[in-house]
């Protein structure tokens, strides 16, 4: 069983879990708004198999400026480099090119891995931080814990790569049925 909140051991240590990403796919939070507003996404994204290598990369890239809203770390320096190139403009025409440049990045990435993450498998926990009790939790919390159990046993297990790609497969097929169990107890 994965403990998020155990950091005895680097394995299970929310650090190194949350923000991982794999062959088979990530585990992802929603950085800014868990931070700033109390409030957060845990989810797994698990690919599907027979994704390449440039497929993946493209739809961790989308991920992580998205799910994991690491695109604010962007916007600031890309925006003051645009204003600064584009300084002999009025100020609104600059605002404008750099936010229409934006948006068309945002849409190229789109275009780039619609078809990779068409095919995902998810799991979503939100949660939501309230004053003077405890936090307000949604989602399959067994599931999740059971998945990423799974998925990084895959890992830790010395497979070939046909086996690795079935037992991946095995799994991403598990979280699309709509039999999956809410427990590791059922499965075993």
């Amino acid at each position: 069983m994965v403990d998020y909140f155990d950091s005895r051991t680097p394995q299970n240590n929310p650090r190194s879990l949350l923000g991982l990403s794999r062959q088979w796919g990530r585990l992802d939070y929603s950085a800014l708004s868990s931070q700033y507003f109390g409030r957060g996404v845990i989810r797994l994204i698990v690919f599907r198999p027979g994704l390449t290598a440039s497929e993946r990369r493209w739809a961790n890239l989308w991920c992580a400026l998205v799910h994991r809203e690491l695109w604010t770390l962007y916007v600031l320096p890309v925006g003051l480099l645009s204003l600064w190139a584009l300084s002999p403009l009025p100020m609104w025409v600059r605002i404008l090119i750099a936010g229409v440049a934006a948006i068309a990045l945002m849409a190229a990435l789109w275009w780039k891995t619609r078809k990779a993450l068409a095919d995902v498998r998810d799991v979503q926990i939100r949660v939501e931080a309230r004053s003077g009790g405890s936090p307000r939790i949604n989602g399959d919390i067994p599931l999740l814990e059971d998945a990423t159990t799974r998925l990084l046993a895959l890992d830790a297990d010395r497979l070939t790569p046909v086996q690795y790609e079935t037992r991946w497969g095995e799994i991403y097929d598990w979280l699309g049925s709509f039999r999956a169990p809410k427990s590791t107890e059922a499965q075993r």
